[in-house]
Protein backbone atom coordinates (compact mmCIF):
# COMPACT_ATOMS: atom_id res chain seq x y z
CA UNK A 1 0.00 0.00 0.00
CA UNK A 2 1.24 3.40 -1.01
CA UNK A 3 1.70 6.25 1.47
CA UNK A 4 -0.28 9.46 0.95
CA UNK A 5 3.52 10.82 0.16
CA UNK A 6 4.43 8.45 -2.12
CA UNK A 7 0.70 9.19 -4.04
CA UNK A 8 1.69 12.61 -4.03
CA UNK A 9 4.87 12.25 -5.36
CA UNK A 10 3.12 10.24 -8.10
CA UNK A 11 1.08 13.13 -8.94
CA UNK A 12 3.43 15.41 -8.89
CA UNK A 13 5.92 13.49 -11.26
CA UNK A 14 2.80 12.84 -13.80
CA UNK A 15 2.02 16.45 -13.61
CA UNK A 16 5.56 17.61 -14.59
CA UNK A 17 5.63 14.87 -17.46
CA UNK A 18 2.39 16.63 -18.81
CA UNK A 19 3.34 19.98 -18.40
CA UNK A 20 7.33 18.99 -20.56
CA UNK A 21 4.93 17.37 -23.11
CA UNK A 22 2.92 20.55 -23.07
CA UNK A 23 6.08 22.67 -23.43
CA UNK A 24 7.29 20.64 -26.39
CA UNK A 25 4.18 20.72 -28.12
CA UNK A 26 3.96 24.61 -27.69
CA UNK A 27 7.62 24.91 -28.60
CA UNK A 28 6.73 23.09 -32.00
CA UNK A 29 3.56 24.89 -32.40
CA UNK A 30 5.29 28.17 -31.76
CA UNK A 31 8.00 27.11 -34.42
CA UNK A 32 5.61 26.41 -37.12
CA UNK A 33 3.79 29.57 -36.40
CA UNK A 34 6.94 30.90 -36.88
CA UNK A 35 8.23 29.89 -40.13
CA UNK A 36 4.66 30.54 -41.58
CA UNK A 37 5.29 34.48 -40.82
CA UNK A 38 8.26 34.17 -42.22
CA UNK A 39 7.21 32.76 -45.14
CA UNK A 40 3.62 35.09 -45.41
CA UNK A 41 6.16 38.16 -45.12
CA UNK A 42 8.29 36.96 -48.39
CA UNK A 43 5.30 36.58 -50.06
CA UNK A 44 4.32 40.52 -48.89
CA UNK A 45 7.36 41.77 -49.55
CA UNK A 46 7.66 40.14 -53.24
CA UNK A 47 4.05 41.16 -54.03
CA UNK A 48 4.92 44.52 -52.98
CA UNK A 49 7.97 44.72 -55.11
CA UNK A 50 5.83 43.55 -57.73
CA UNK A 51 3.21 45.88 -57.31
CA UNK A 52 6.47 48.92 -57.10
CA UNK A 53 7.73 47.45 -60.26
CA UNK A 54 4.53 47.62 -61.63
CA UNK A 55 3.41 51.04 -60.79
CA UNK A 56 6.90 52.50 -61.92
CA UNK A 57 6.76 50.93 -65.25
CA UNK A 58 3.21 52.22 -65.59
CA UNK A 59 4.53 55.77 -64.84
CA UNK A 60 7.26 55.40 -67.35
CA UNK A 61 4.86 54.27 -70.34
CA UNK A 62 2.63 57.52 -69.10
CA UNK A 63 6.01 59.82 -69.54
CA UNK A 64 6.78 58.16 -72.47
CA UNK A 65 3.25 59.13 -74.15
CA UNK A 66 3.85 62.01 -72.89
CA UNK A 67 6.86 62.53 -74.32
CA UNK A 68 5.46 61.03 -77.51
CA UNK A 69 2.94 63.32 -77.45
CA UNK A 70 4.92 66.67 -76.63
CA UNK A 71 7.36 65.44 -79.47
CA UNK A 72 5.10 65.12 -82.23
CA UNK A 73 3.33 68.46 -80.92
CA UNK A 74 6.68 70.29 -81.74
CA UNK A 75 7.08 68.59 -85.34
CA UNK A 76 3.89 69.94 -85.90
CA UNK A 77 4.47 73.43 -84.50
CA UNK A 78 7.65 73.27 -86.97
CA UNK A 79 6.61 71.96 -89.85
CA UNK A 80 3.68 74.90 -89.57
CA UNK A 81 5.86 77.39 -89.15
CA UNK A 82 8.10 76.42 -92.01
CA UNK A 83 4.96 76.20 -94.32
CA UNK A 84 4.11 79.66 -93.06
CA UNK A 85 7.40 81.16 -94.09
CA UNK A 86 7.48 79.21 -97.14
CA UNK A 87 3.77 80.72 -98.22
CA UNK A 88 4.95 84.24 -97.44
CA UNK A 89 8.51 84.00 -98.48
CA UNK A 90 7.91 85.74 -101.60
CA UNK A 91 5.70 88.66 -99.96
CA UNK A 92 8.13 89.04 -97.18
CA UNK A 93 11.59 89.53 -99.88
CA UNK A 94 8.96 91.98 -102.01
CA UNK A 95 8.43 94.03 -98.75
CA UNK A 96 11.65 93.87 -97.51
CA UNK A 97 13.00 94.60 -101.31
CA UNK A 98 10.62 98.23 -101.41
CA UNK A 99 12.35 99.12 -97.90
CA UNK A 100 15.24 98.98 -98.87
CA UNK A 101 14.73 100.61 -102.01
CA UNK A 102 12.68 103.34 -100.04
CA UNK A 103 15.48 103.51 -97.45
CA UNK A 104 18.67 103.34 -99.15
CA UNK A 105 18.32 103.65 -103.04
CA UNK A 106 15.69 106.65 -103.43
CA UNK A 107 17.64 108.80 -100.73
CA UNK A 108 21.03 108.50 -102.67
CA UNK A 109 19.02 109.90 -106.03
CA UNK A 110 17.23 112.67 -103.88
Amino acid sequence: MQTLLEKVKNIEDEAASVVEVAKVSAQGELATIQKNEERALSEIQLKASANAKDIIAGHVEKANREKNDITQSAQHSTKAVHSSAEQNRASAVTKAYALFQEKYVTKEEA
